[in-house]
């Protein structure tokens, strides 16, 4: 509970991010089955344009089934940062990769907001 407020109060979360999504893909190179790997991302690395691009190249240069990975990231997350956001999952989504908000509430307000965004298909 102490490393990650820890972590975003130093903006340092994009590093334990991008170490996540390097060793999903590792695992999931090895795992031959059709496991989806979900991997949630933290609100610093969507800001973090050098963060996004260097996920996406990661992503481009391996040779994997990309339909096996879904990205999380929460409402509020997504909100806040909504033009990184939404160019960020556009690009995962246009890689085969699947997108997921997490924490998602019952309002009816910020579903329309999310989907006239492109942030949610239906």
């Amino acid at each position: 509970m102490a490393f990650i407020p820890l972590a975003e109060h130093y903006n340092l979360m994009p590093m334990p991010d991008n170490w996540v999504i390097e060793n999903a893909l590792k695992q999931l190179d090895k795992n031959k089955t059709n496991t989806v790997y979900a991997v949630h991302l933290l609100g610093q690395s969507l800001v973090n344009n050098k963060s996004t691009q260097r996920t996406i190249e990661i992503l481009s240069n391996k040779n994997i089934s990309h339909a096996r990975l879904c990205f999380e990231i929460t409402e509020t997350s997504a909100i806040k940062n909504l033009e990184n956001a939404t160019q960020f999952l556009k690009q995962l989504q246009e890689l085969g990769c699947f997108t997921a908000l997490d924490d998602f509430c019952s309002c009816l307000s910020s579903f329309a907001y999310l989907r006239e965004t492109c942030l949610l298909t239906t």
